[in-house]
């Protein structure tokens, strides 16, 4: 796949380097991430290219850039549905499926599985075309603004 062509559907993540203020130097490190142009509240996709700088020594993505994209995408589902909510994460859960290679488009699928006053349970998955990467769950805490 052509790295430099963006799938039918996605665009840019701007939120990312816009929410973290100080912290955007981790969107620094794996972004560029994408949104679906079609994703609603709790219902999220994302997606980005496996470039050569995500890559291990073993040539394939390492598992701290496939846990990152995951926490973000889980982290956007409960966002999304709680309408923007501050956030944090309490738990994640990877189960690593596949090995991902290089020059591929990852896409990852989050939905909320249940969102009560304070927690959410989001669940979801990685893939390259049809091939599941990643399975993941995670807890996400409502976070007071006055408090953190």
């Amino acid at each position: 796949m052509d790295l430099r062509k963006l799938p039918e559907g996605f665009m840019e993540d701007s939120s990312g380097l816009e929410s973290f203020g100080q912290a955007a130097s981790w969107y620094q490190l794996v972004g560029p991430l994408f949104n679906a142009t079609d994703n609603q509240p709790g219902n999220v996709r994302m997606g980005f290219f496996s470039e050569p700088r995500y890559i291990s020594s073993m040539g394939r993505v390492h598992g701290g850039m496939m846990s990152s994209f995951m926490d973000y995408l889980l982290f956007n589902s409960a966002h999304s549905a709680w309408g923007n909510a501050m956030l944090a994460t309490v738990s994640l859960n990877l189960n690593f499926v596949s090995a991902c290679p290089a020059g591929v488009w990852v896409v990852g699928y989050g939905r909320v599985v249940h969102a009560g006053k304070n927690m959410a349970f989001v669940s979801g998955e990685a893939k390259a075309g049809e091939k599941t990467l990643v399975q993941a769950t995670a807890t996400f805490q409502k976070l007071d603004k006055r408090t953190g």
